[in-house]
């Protein structure tokens, strides 16, 4: 039995946080962590327990979300770190500044943050070399931090220089994870950026390396899949987009089930690739399912996707040149709006009321031309303000329907109108 004193303290408070965090309660951690600083501070602030207890004390605060006590113990710690145990333990110094640049990052403190990456990393390099596993560590840390700063050159520098280290180390590093996730970052950031060669070179690498390790149907692959897709249609490579559309798909009805709002999202993505490239039939069926998923589930489903699916619906339509089931579609997409005006993506409810007063006019039901048109022309501005190309392109619709009504003064106005918006715009572009 331990005999009663600072000693003893110290051992059990700590040996109880240790037991406490392994088990990932860290507010009980926290307060024996804290218990065991306490202690240590009698013993002197050299003695290296007394660092040991704040640096883990804010590990603790940090996971919990505490990030400001998180802070202060690790200053704390660093402080007592550098003047008098770095030399020591040189892992751990690189250890507690990368932490310290991770939470700073995490409160978008990015140039404080990018200054402590840059410490820890030189710390590593000093003492293990250019190329240890943990200097790959701080460069993706460091690529974070700048790309929150918008450095965003540098950053992709940096996601490549980690990319290098991992890759030259061996598989017994169990690194692929890591690599992973940077090839993805990397891929992202490219494609973010538009270089959109380099983003699916990447974001290959990534999927190649997430189905090694995790199977087809790993939960990972429903995002890269979407981006990956993302690239390829911007590329038009629409049959690799198609592929990569359908493997997204199908992961994703094997872990939310085929008949998920999930799994529809992904439909009606493969569905705009499949109408891009003229497929519209084979389209139709991924829309219709989609729509009778999301008709079925419509409180608990974001509303414009129900309407994306319509109006990509309303496409196959067009092509298919379907045109009972076009009008359908299309007044079933304006009669949405016309309940909730405060739907996202008015312009998506803008084009369809045009393309659905487009098909009144040529049957010669102009009144309920002009009034889908005059919905669609207030939706255009509110979006996009009184003087835009998409508003005089509306106003020139609307003044051809009203000529026909007989409403000459309304409709020489807005030709009018809509013919000066257009020049003054080409004068100021």
């Amino acid at each position: 039995m331990d005999t009663p004193g600072p000693e003893s303290d110290y051992a059990q408070a700590y040996s109880r946080a240790r037991e406490s965090g392994g088990f990932g309660d860290y507010a009980t951690a926290a307060d024996e962590f804290a218990m065991a600083a306490a202690v240590a501070r009698d013993f002197g602030e050299q003695d290296e327990r007394l660092m040991d207890s704040l640096s883990r004390l804010a590990y603790c605060h940090y996971r919990l979300g505490a990030l400001q006590e998180a802070e202060q113990a690790y200053r704390e710690a660093l402080a007592l770190m550098e003047k008098f145990h770095k030399s020591k333990h040189p892992d751990r110094f690189a250890s507690i500044l990368w932490a310290l640049a991770v939470l700073l990052c995490d409160n978008k403190r990015y140039d404080e943050s990018e200054e402590y990456f840059l410490r820890s990393m030189a710390v590593s390099e000093s003492w293990s070399g250019p190329n240890d596993r943990f200097v790959a560590d701080c460069l993706w840390g460091l690529s974070k931090c700048l790309t929150g700063a918008g450095k965003f050159d540098q950053a992709e520098n940096a996601i490549m220089q980690a990319i290098s280290i991992y890759e030259s180390l061996s598989r017994s590093e169990n690194v692929d994870e890591f690599l992973c996730t940077n090839y993805n970052n990397l891929g992202t950031l490219l494609l973010q950026r538009g270089k959109l060669e380099g983003a699916i070179k990447y974001l290959k690498k990534a999927i190649k390396l997430r189905l090694r390790m995790a199977g087809q149907y790993d939960p990972g692959l429903i995002s890269l899949t979407s981006k990956i897709s993302l690239a390829l249609m911007q590329v038009k490579d629409y049959e690799a987009a198609r592929r990569y559309l359908k493997q997204g798909l199908k992961v994703t009805a094997a872990i939310y089930g085929e008949d998920s709002i999930d799994a529809s999202r992904k439909m009606i993505a493969l569905a705009n690739c499949l109408t891009i490239t003229n497929n519209c039939e084979q389209a139709q069926k991924y829309l219709q399912k989609a729509r009778t998923i999301l008709q079925n589930q419509e409180e608990e489903v974001d509303s414009t996707l129900l309407t994306a699916c319509l109006f990509e619906l309303a496409n196959c339509h067009q092509k298919l040149n379907q045109q009972a089931k076009l009008k359908d579609t299309l007044e079933a997409i304006s009669d949405r709006y016309e309940r909730n005006r405060c739907l996202a993506r008015g312009s998506m409810y803008a084009d369809a009321m045009i393309k659905l007063a487009e098909m009144h006019s040529d049957q010669c039901r102009y009144k309920k031309a002009r009034q889908l048109l005059l919905g669609a022309l207030e939706t255009r501005q509110s979006l996009h303000g009184k003087e835009h190309k998409s508003v005089a392109e509306c106003l020139l619709r609307l003044g051809n329907v009203e000529s026909r009504m007989s409403l000459a003064a309304e409709a020489e106005e807005h030709i009018r109108t809509a013919e000066k918006m257009l020049a003054d715009l080409k004068k100021r572009a």
